[in-house]
């Protein structure tokens, strides 16, 4: 019994201590730079895409990690994915800032405040229902490349619609497709 709760210490101790984990002091610099909230607004939209002089691209990216439900009765399925966005957009871009100290310019920045940063409002047109997994830290990642290049990944839980015709059952075969889009249509590329 002792055994079990040392061990259970010991992971408390390690999980609470990689949570508390804070940026590096070069790598906050940089990220305050560039996210200073007098010259980065994350309410606006990149500044070329909102002129419209060019067309914002964005990979969505999908892993599913499991399928959780299946009910053919309510045609739906359940699923717990990672949810990945990479876009590029020029205000986080750090490739000419100078680095503090002379210590050199990391490659990325990876932090997990999603609010800090403007990103695209994607959702999924089929989703019944859905949730954000929130268990002790959001499971959250942002990913910010010197040339701007920005990753935002989640780990969701969602139940999709999913038309099934069961008539072959058992033999039949099932195709279910996860149908993205944004509320404000401000991504023309998929």
């Amino acid at each position: 019994m002792l055994k079990v709760i040392c061990i259970i210490s010991l992971l408390f101790v390690s999980l609470s201590t990689q949570l508390g984990k804070k940026l590096s002091p070069p790598n906050a610099v940089i990220l305050n730079q560039i996210l200073n909230d007098t010259v980065y607004a994350k309410e606006e939209v990149p500044p070329f895409f909102k002129n419209k002089t060019t067309t914002l691209e964005v990979s969505v990216q999908t892993l599913i990690r499991n399928f959780n439900s299946f009910d053919d009765v309510r045609q739906e399925v359940g699923a717990q994915l990672t949810l990945r966005l990479i876009w590029t957009d020029d205000r986080h871009s750090y490739e000419n800032l100078q680095s503090n100290k002379g210590l050199p310019v990391p490659e990325s920045i990876s932090f997990s405040n999603a609010d800090r940063i403007w990103f695209p409002d994607v959702f999924v047109t089929n989703e019944k229902s859905g949730y954000s997994h929130n268990i002790l830290h959001p499971n959250v990642l942002v990913r910010i490349y010197k040339n701007g290049t920005t990753m935002i990944s989640f780990r969701i839980t969602i139940v999709i619609y999913c038309p099934m015709r069961v008539h072959w059952f058992p033999f039949d075969k099932h195709g279910c497709e996860f149908q993205f889009s944004s509320y404000s249509q401000l991504l023309r590329t998929w």
